[in-house]
Formats: C-alpha cells, sequence, structure tokens
C-alpha cells in the first residue's frame, strides 16, 4: 500500500510480486515442489461418441454422435432399451458410405421411431437426412410437419433445388411414438411412405442417390451439421437393401406394442436383412460400459458408477483377466456405493432363471444388509429377487443369518414366496477370498436352490404361492447395491456374472467351480459360460473410461472420474503455464470430478486446497464448490473451497475464511488463482498469491468417513443420489465456470510457496518490483498491465502507466499486475 506520506507495506507489494529465481520452473513444477497428495490438472477430453451399427455390415456403418442425450425412453413397450434424444441442434452423422446409397435401380427401405416433443418451429424438423444439398440436389430427406399432417418425405434427382418425390401423411400426437418407413421399389421408381403400419402415400418419379454425403439423425448432417433439428427422441433406426412389404414393416410395430413379444424386436430386424440398425442404446462416452457377451447384446450392456475400482485381479486361477472391485461410502451403514447398472429386459425377468458369479466379499455382513445383486421391486407389492448377504464364518449373526439369501417375492406386500440362506461353514464365506456363488429357480418345481463352489448349499419351495417375476423395462438391475447408488452397496469384488433365462443344472454348476479352480483348463471359462447361452454375461474387466490422473503422492487412489463430461476449455494464458494447457468447466448442474475417498485423503487438521477457476459471471446455485470434502448427509461435517453467496470460502465444518468477489472477476473471461490453508487455528485465504481473509477454526479439516472429495460439486454423500443425473444440482453444489490444476495438501503451505505457485517461481515474467530512493517510491515491472485499487475489492486498470512509474501522492494505494 502507498499513501500520501511515502509510507508502504512491504508485505502487501511482495504479494502483489512474488521474488523470482533464475531458474525457470513451470506452475505444475512449483506444486509438485510440495508434494501434493492431489493434484488434478483437468481438462480431460471426452472419448468419441460412437453409434454402433448392429445392421450386417458392423462397424462399416458406425456413427458418430454429437450433441446427443443418451438413454432416453425408447419406443418398445417389452424392452428396457432406451432411445437417443436430440435438441438444440444434436444430430448423429454416418460418413457416406455406397452401401447406404444405391442406385435409382435398386429397392431399400429406411425406417425408424420418431417421437417428437415440439411442433411448429420455422425451421422444418428433419429427423433423418440423406441429402445432398448443394448444386444439383441429390437423395432423401424426412421433415415433421404439423401434428394433423404428419411426415414429408422428399427426394432429389439433380435438378437444382426441385423435388422429384414428395409425399406428406399420416399423423403424429406431440410426446408419443411414430413408426415411421419410407419403401423405394427399384422396379417401378415408386416411393410409399408409411406411417404407424399405414400406407399414407405413393408417389413414381426419378430419384438421384446422395453421392457424397453423411446420413443423419436428428437434424441436417451436411452443408451446416445441426440446422433444422428435430426436437424429440428418436430409436431403432435401420436401412435395408430391399423393399419390405407391408406385412413386415406392421411386424414390426406389432412386436413394438406388445408387452411378451414372441420373440426380440432386434431379431425380426435382423431377420429382415437389416444392413444399418441404430438402436441408440450407447451409455454416454465418459460412461465406463460392463460388456454384455450374452445373446442380449448391446441391449444388455451395464453401466459402471464412477469411481469403482477397476482392473484389480480377477477370480480366475492362472488367468490374468481382472475383475471390479465395489465399495461403500459410509461402511458402518452400507449406504452409497458404486454399482453396476443393467437394463431390466424380459430376459432378466423369466419365470425360471439362473445366475452365477465370483465374489469376493472385504467388508463383514452388516444389519442394513449389503445387496449383491437387486432385481427386485422394493416397494409396495413386491416381485422380483434379491441376493443379499450376512454374516461371514468369522462374523456374528446380525439377524438375517449367514452367507448368502435369496428372496423371491409373489406380488403380495413384502412377502417374499423364497427366503432361502446358504449358512454358515461351506455354505458361508471368508473375507477377502474368492468363492463361486450360484442361484437357481424352476418355476416347474417352485423350488430355489443355491450353490457356493460348484455344491449345492439350500435349496427350498415357495411357501406362499408363486414367484412373480418384474414387469420388464420398468426396474434397472443393479450389481452390488442398488442401481441408485444410495441403498445396500456391497464391498468386494465380483467377475464373470451371468444370468440365464433357465435353469443350470447341479452339473453345470459344478463344472464352473472346477473350471476356475484349474490353472491348466482346457477349455477357456468364458467359452464355457457362453456354450450355455446366457442372457447376459459380464466378465467385469473393462477399463475405466473419463479418468484424470492424480499426479500427487496418493497416485491412482484418489485419481478423479468424470460425471457427465465437463467441457475443456483453454486454461490461464499465462507464462507459468505451458502452451495450449487446458481446463474443465463446469455446468452448474450436473457436471464435477468424482474423487472417492481414499484413507489418505481423509485429512484432519492442517490442509490446503488450491485451484485455478474462472468463475461465470453468475452462479447457478448459492453455494458452488471448487474443491471439497462432504458434506456429508447433515452437513454435520465438510471441508470446502468454493463461492457462497458472492463470496470466496475456505473453511471447515468449525470455521471459514470469506472475501468478496471483486467484480473484475466475474467477466466470465478472468482466470483467478484460489487457495486456502489452516494451520494454529486460523484459515487463510488467498487470492491471486495475496492473503485477502482470515477466520478462527479450533480444529481445521475434518476426517468424514461418510462422503466423499469432489471437483466442481459438494462430493457425493451416502444417500445422495447424485448419478447419472443430479437429482438437486443444489444440493450436489455445482460450481460455473472453469476449474483448472486443482490439488489438496496434508500441510498448510506457506504464504512465500503460495505466491511461489501463484507466480510459477520464475515461470511468470519478472513481476512488480518497489523501490524508494530518497524518499521516492518507484514502481518497475516487465509485461502485464498495472493496476490499482484502494479497499482490494475493485482494482482499475491504470493501461497508460509505463515502467518505471512513480504513484501520485494521495489516499493509499494497492497495485498489482494483470497479465
Amino acid at each position: 500500500m502507498i499513501n500520501g506520506d511515502r509510507q508502504w507495506t512491504w508485505s502487501l507489494m511482495v504479494l502483489a510480486a512474488a521474488a523470482v529465481s533464475a531458474q525457470a520452473e513451470s506452475y505444475s513444477d512449483a506444486v509438485m515442489a510440495d508434494q501434493p497428495l492431489v493434484y488434478l490438472p483437468l481438462g480431460g477430453a471426452t472419448p468419441e461418441s460412437v453409434a454402433v451399427n448392429e445392421g450386417s455390415l458392423g462397424a462399416t456403418l458406425n456413427g458418430v454422435h454429437h450433441g446427443v442425450e443418451y438413454r432416453d425412453l425408447g419406443a418398445l413397450d417389452a424392452s428396457a432399451n432406451p432411445s437417443v434424444y436430440y435438441a438444440g441442434g444434436a444430430y448423429t452423422s454416418i460418413p457416406y458410405q455406397a452401401a447406404l446409397n444405391p442406385a435409382a435401380s435398386e429397392s431399400f427401405t429406411i425406417e425408424a421411431w420418431l417421437r417428437p416433443d415440439e411442433t411448429g418451429l420455422s425451421n422444418a424438423q428433419s429427423p433423418l437426412f440423406n441429402r445432398r444439398s448443394a448444386g444439383n440436389r441429390q437423395g432423401w430427406v424426412f421433415f415433421q410437419r404439423a401434428p394433423g399432417e404428419g411426415w414429408n418425405f422428399r427426394m432429389y434427382a439433380e435438378n437444382g433445388g426441385s423435388v422429384s418425390i414428395d409425399i406428406t401423411g399420416g399423423s403424429y400426437t406431440v410426446g408419443w411414438w411414430s413408426h415411421v418407413a419410407m419403401v423405394w421399389d427399384g422396379s417401378t421408381s415408386t416411393a410409399n411412405l408409411y406411417v404407424d403400419g399405414v400406407l399414407v402415400g405413393s408417389q413414381t418419379g426419378a430419384y438421384v442417390p446422395n453421392s457424397e454425403g453423411p446420413l443423419s439423425v436428428g437434424a441436417y448432417g451436411a452443408d451446416a451439421p445441426g440446422d433444422n433439428p428435430f426436437i424429440g427422441g428418436v430409436d431403432e433406426v435401420a436401412f435395408y437393401p430391399s423393399a419390405l412389404s407391408s406385412q413386415q414393416i406392421n411386424a414390426h410395430i406389432d412386436n413394438a406394442w406388445t408387452l411378451t413379444p414372441e420373440v426380440p424386436y432386434a431379431d425380426l430386424v435382423a431377420e429382415d436383412g437389416a444392413t444399418l440398425y441404430l438402436r441408440m442404446n450407447e451409455y454416454a462416452p465418459w460412461r465406463s460400459v460392463a460388456e454384455n457377451r450374452g445373446s442380449l447384446g448391446g441391449a444388455g450392456n451395464g453401466v459402471h458408477f464412477p469411481g469403482v475400482t477397476h482392473q484389480v485381479p480377477g477370480a480366475l486361477a492362472g488367468d490374468d483377466n481382472p475383475a471390479m472391485r465395489f465399495a461403500m461410502i459410509d461402511a458402518s451403514s452400507a449406504d452409497g456405493g458404486y454399482p453396476t447398472v443393467i437394463p431390466g429386459e424380459l430376459g432378466l425377468n423369466s419365470e425360471s432363471f439362473s445366475w452365477e458369479g465370483w465374489v469376493k466379499p472385504l467388508a463383514e455382513g452388516l444389519g442394513n444388509a449389503q445387496c449383491l445383486v437387486k432385481n427386485h421391486e422394493p416397494n409396495g407389492n413386491r416381485t422380483g429377487w434379491v441376493i443379499w448377504q450376512r454374516a461371514s464364518n468369522e462374523g456374528s449373526d446380525q439377524g438375517g443369518g449367514f452367507g448368502w439369501n435369496l428372496r423371491l417375492y409373489n406380488g403380495n406386500g413384502n412377502q417374499a414366496t423364497i427366503n432361502l440362506t446358504s449358512g454358515s461353514g461351506a455354505g458361508g464365506y471368508t473375507l477377502g477370498e474368492w468363492q463361486h456363488l450360484a442361484v437357481t429357480y424352476s418355476s416347474a418345481t417352485q423350488t430355489a436352490v443355491m450353490y457356493v463352489n460348484g455344491v449345492e448349499a439350500a435349496s427350498q419351495g415357495v411357501s406362499a404361492g408363486a414367484y412373480l417375476t418384474n414387469l420388464p423395462g420398468q426396474l434397472s438391475v443393479g450389481l452390488a447395491g442398488f442401481p441408485n447408488g444410495s441403498e445396500n452397496a456391497f464391498a468386494g469384488d465380483l467377475d464373470e456374472v451371468a444370468f440365464y433365462d433357465k435353469v443350470l443344472s447341479a452339473g453345470e454348476v459344478a463344472d464352473r467351480y472346477a473350471n476356475g479352480m484349474n490353472a491348466s483348463r482346457e477349455v477357456s471359462y468364458e467359452s464355457l459360460i457362453e456354450a450355455s447361452d446366457p442372457v447376459v454375461y459380464y466378465r467385469l474387466d473393462e477399463a475405466a473410461v473419463s479418468v484424470e490422473e492424480n499426479l500427487g503422492s496418493l497416485g491412482e487412489s484418489a485419481d478423479g472420474f468424470y460425471v457427465q463430461a465437463p467441457e475443456v476449455i483453454a486454461g490461464p494464458d499465462l507464462p507459468i503455464f505451458e502452451e495450449g494447457a487446458v481446463a474443465s468447466r463446469f455446468d452448474g448442474e450436473s457436471t464435477f470430478v468424482e474423487l472417492r475417498n481414499p484413507e489418505g485423503l481423509n485429512l484432519s487438521g492442517e490442509i490446503t486446497l488450491e485451484a485455478w477457476i474462472r468463475p461465470d459471471a453468475e452462479q447457478l446455485q448459492s453455494s458452488a464448490t471448487i474443491v471439497g470434502h462432504g458434506g456429508n448427509d447433515n452437513f454435520a461435517k465438510e471441508v470446502f473451497l468454493r463461492i457462497e453467496n458472492g463470496q470466496y470460502e475456505v473453511g471447515a465444518t468449525g470455521g471459514k475464511a470469506s472475501f468478496a468477489i471483486p467484480t473484475e472477476d466475474l467477466t466470465g473471461e478472468a482466470w483467478v488463482h484460489l487457495a486456502g490453508t489452516w494451520k494454529d487455528g486460523e484459515w487463510t485465504l488467498y487470492r491471486n498469491g495475496v492473503g485477502v481473509a482470515t477466520g478462527e477454526d479450533g480444529q481445521g479439516a475434518v476426517a468424514i468417513d461418510n462422503a466423499n472429495w469432489s471437483v466442481g460439486s459438494r462430493g457425493r454423500w451416502k444417500y445422495g443420489q447424485v448419478f447419472p443425473d443430479a437429482v438437486d444440482p443444489g444440493a450436489l453444489r455445482v460450481f460455473s465456470g472453469g476449474i483448472g490444476s486443482a490439488a489438496i495438501f496434508d500441510s498448510a503451505l506457506s504464504e512465500e510457496r503460495i505466491q511461489a505457485h501463484f507466480s510459477g517461481a520464475a515461470g511468470m515474467p519478472p513481476g512488480l518490483m518497489l523501490f524508494r530512493n530518497d524518499g521516492v517510491i518507484t514502481l518497475e515491472w516487465s509485461g502485464g498491465t498495472l493496476q490499482e485499487s484502494e479497499d482490494l475489492k475493485i482494482w482499475t486498470d491504470r493501461s497508460e502507466a509505463v515502467s518505471p512509474y512513480l504513484p501520485e501522492d494521495g489516499s493509499g494505494h494497492f497495485y498489482r499486475l494483470r497479465y
């Protein structure tokens, strides 16, 4: 500070420009020199979003999703198979392929299920597009018209922008599925348009196929991709190199509208010879998918919660294929977890069934039982079945017995018609040891059997009437906890899990166990399983995706997992950062980075939290976490670096330091370095290397056993249903804006070290220097714009000032450089 009588506070001037050394050092070098437990540079990119072709031409006709919403409600009544939702110019494109553009003399059919959610837009909505628009137009396109007018199909024949075939017909209801099919008969040059199985128009004319452009779904895919956007769901898109009959088209519709079809819808499409078949059932590309190797194919793919531990040593002797490790957020109550979620398809809800898997429990069975497999409706009149973990052989009975507990329900309240427990001893388990577990139920004999390590452990017939399955497509199935991620989590490893729509024999079960234990097996384990035709089969060997590698000392145990794919943005454009540095932008609603709660990060006492942030002009949430631990369910414990009600804050349960955010930080473009420390009863908040606030707190960071760490949001708490979408973004406290280079230390960094981080040691050009000669104060600097403030809140550029600069006499001022 400089005042009228030429006095100044050296400490503040030092904060404005930290001393530099001769050795150049990057920001990351400066941070890593202080040995952070966690250092996440951020800005990780999301993998490409592939629209998988399940038609006969396979990956050749794969497409790419652009900006779509995944796993929306699908068109098929008997299936949990979802759809893709399009809005705001989202589209799916398939690069040009001759197979999708046969000569006019050849017949073809294009069909799709469409669910329009809006109508009457000024630009005609185009759900399907395969046109070359430039010059003499080629190809074809669909448009959505008014509900009473239906759907418009157009073809082109290289005659400028003129249309050679133009058919409009049918009708639709906003918010309801409509089946649309166009059949081109190459022998007669006739186009036939079907809506919901009814021929609504037929026209003969010339046609020239698209010779270069992509086929797109949801909007235009060429010229101006995303133009003429359709708003709504699209499902089951198929292209056939033949003219489907009216009977074939109506068979598709009848199948889709039947709760118990004789064959799956996908089988009909395959039998009719589709070369392109987009089921639109992909998960978002940042998701880690549990690949199904069973008969349901991609429709049975599951998804792993971010935070599950991938690729731990597997169960099979002599086989290095890995397994999946699951955990509980609250180990004392078995609540909060990282389940694998599976669509509730018809094949998983058969009247007779079998389930098998290799299981290694790592936590004792609790009174609030851990759920190994959830395939039941737990509310109202219960249906379906579930497997619970009970006490181990070394544990004590918590009221449910020992081993594993299989329950089947009859649709009458919460009454279980099968309540079968494997027991202790040979039917039980030992913590930390693999075992093979299988259950079967025969509707013919109304008997359930449980096997442990290839041997029957227990059996039971129904006691309260027939078993009642879940309705297909209504409920998701959970492995290692309830699918919502907040209830009855299992802690341990799972491997080689399979579901069947039939009863495995005792011999088949014994063969599984023997094969798994034989390091010299003649037949691979997966071949043995696949030979029995499982509905779904998960090896659970997938690698994690969308991971932000932790460069700190805790290593991969504190890796970050991107949730909802935060946007990749340019990081701070400062000399202390490497060229092209990137960061992540969080949307204030559902994007964040999950860190879990590893033992080495459950800190108490001294701590430093640090990050570069580019806050939006306005936070969508009144409290928005930058880096935080918890809070837990009732906010009894939390640690945070955040923005709350217009203040920067660092603190924990016992106190905090707060500083009003300067206006210049809220342009949506300004990068700000924030850090906070606790030591000796005091929190200190730093902004751009300057200590701006302190606050008293007798304990500092607090250990929290039932909530996680997170970047860009409140850490997941045990009952927090925040995934895959935030139920309440306010409760999740999602940050709005950019975050880069987040770090957590288990000590309070000194003022000098935080200054060094901000200046990057010598990575930044020499900063603001103050000299006093013969009572005259001079400011000198190299690079940047001089700023002046009277209160450290509002800063004004002194763009006319050049180095060396003599401050004017008068009231006290603070000075700093803006880069």
